[in-house]
């Protein structure tokens, strides 16, 4: 069943490294856009339209995406998989249009801040512009004519919406990678024969509570503090750590099993590493 005739809930329009990362998570599924985290959430539990939902849970230059660590809490979705993506920023535009000819480009506020030094080397005199993702801000340049407008977003996104790359590759940091988590309705039964891995929620800084929470025999590298908190809009604010827990069984891993491990998810659930 996996990847065959899916239906995978996505955020974003087509071209999103969303639906990238469903595609890559689920080959040969069925890609769903939805316009909210909140819709891809209710497409599954409730709407019953899509199989699964892979969305955008960290990023490794801007962090924690706070909105989708509450969905998690707040619905019934269990994590059954992750991936990881490389984020591939590309500026683009309409056919035949210059870099000089610029005065605006736009994106997702993450991309915008994740290419500032480089839009700042191409020697480009451009006002920067919000947009809800990435992919959508191709689509609109395109849909609207905009010949002094650029987009910064996916090669994909350039072959949906008839865009050419003026600048490919102009993320400042090469290792930007954004870290998705593969929800189902049903949760997986974790089994002996390979490392899992369990994601746990605490709502108070209790003194201790990570050691008593560990099994003993875990290693310190394997232990991972909390993710830095958001910004206190409320009163109360949940923090989030990630626990690891590998059983090192013979024969079953070469090397380290270890996956990368960015700072925090949120729920209590059990997951396989990724595949390398």
């Amino acid at each position: 069943m996996h990847g065959s005739r899916l239906r995978v809930a996505y955020q974003g329009v087509p071209g999103a490294y969303s639906e990238s990362a469903a595609g890559k998570a689920y080959p040969n599924c069925e890609a769903i856009p939805c316009d909210q985290f909140e819709v891809a959430f209710q497409a599954v539990e409730l709407l019953w339209i899509a199989d699964r939902a892979v969305l955008p849970i960290e990023n490794s230059l801007g962090g924690s995406i706070y909105r989708n660590y509450d969905l998690l809490l707040r619905r019934r979705l269990h994590i059954v998989g992750e991936v990881q993506l490389p984020v591939h920023h590309c500026l683009l535009a309409l056919p035949g249009v210059r870099k000089e000819y610029l005065s605006r480009v736009m994106s997702h506020p993450q991309a915008l801040a994740q290419c500032e030094l480089t839009l700042t080397r191409l020697g480009l005199n451009v006002t920067r512009e919000a947009f809800d993702d990435t992919a959508g801000a191709a689509e609109h340049v395109a849909s609207k004519g905009l010949r002094d407008t650029a987009a910064i977003a996916s090669a994909r996104a350039a072959e949906l919406y008839g865009l050419q790359v003026l600048a490919d590759g102009i993320q400042d940091d090469g290792s930007n990678v954004t870290r998705f988590v593969m929800l189902a309705r049903e949760p997986i039964i974790p089994r002996t024969d390979r490392p899992f891995k369990a994601s746990i929620v605490y709502l108070r800084a209790l003194q201790g509570a990570l050691g008593l929470l560990l099994p003993q025999h875990l290693p310190d590298q394997d232990r991972e503090p909390p993710p830095p908190p958001r910004r206190r809009r409320q009163r109360r604010h949940r923090q989030a750590l990630r626990v690891y827990v590998l059983h090192r069984l013979p024969g079953v891993h070469g090397g380290d099993p270890r996956p990368e491990r960015p700072r925090g998810d949120p729920g209590v659930h059990l997951l396989p590493p990724p595949s390398r």
